[in-house]
């Protein structure tokens, strides 16, 4: 199994966590969510000469998704996933939390729905979708 770079983003006002993941033996990655001011992570994206494969969602509030538009500025195409309880929420600024800043946001529509138990891989590596409602969502899988 290759190994996997997990590059850690601390993005905007909000320092919100998003991240980068490759394996060391290919150049496709995954961004995990797009924060406030995402540039750092486009330019980390950039310099190691890696190719954005998919943007994953962990959920929808603001601080996760305030980065989209900017990273689909760049790769127009990147396909975006979000777990099926929170595909509502990218268009909506009251359950985004965003309602309350001076730009409610809606973000660009999803493009693949992700369901408890299922398995995404990244090149050789595979991932488990693990439904860990109580953050934004009390759905089930």
């Amino acid at each position: 199994m290759p190994d996997l770079t997990i590059e850690t983003f601390c993005l905007g006002d909000w320092m919100t966590n998003c991240y980068v993941i490759h394996e060391s033996d290919n150049c496709t990655c995954w961004i995990i969510d797009a924060g406030f001011e995402p540039q750092p992570m486009i330019d980390y994206i950039r310099d190691c000469h890696l190719q954005p494969e998919q943007i994953v969602l962990t959920h929808a509030h603001i601080d996760h998704i305030a980065g989209l538009h900017h990273v689909r500025t760049v790769w127009s195409e990147i396909p975006i996933m979000i777990h099926l309880a929170e595909i509502d929420f990218l268009a909506d600024p009251l359950l985004n939390l965003s309602v309350t800043l001076s730009r409610p946001e809606v973000a660009p529509e999803a493009t693949q729905m992700l369901v408890g138990g299922q398995v995404i891989r990244l090149g050789m590596n595979e991932f488990q979708v693990r439904n860990t409602q109580g953050h934004s969502h009390s759905g089930k899988s």
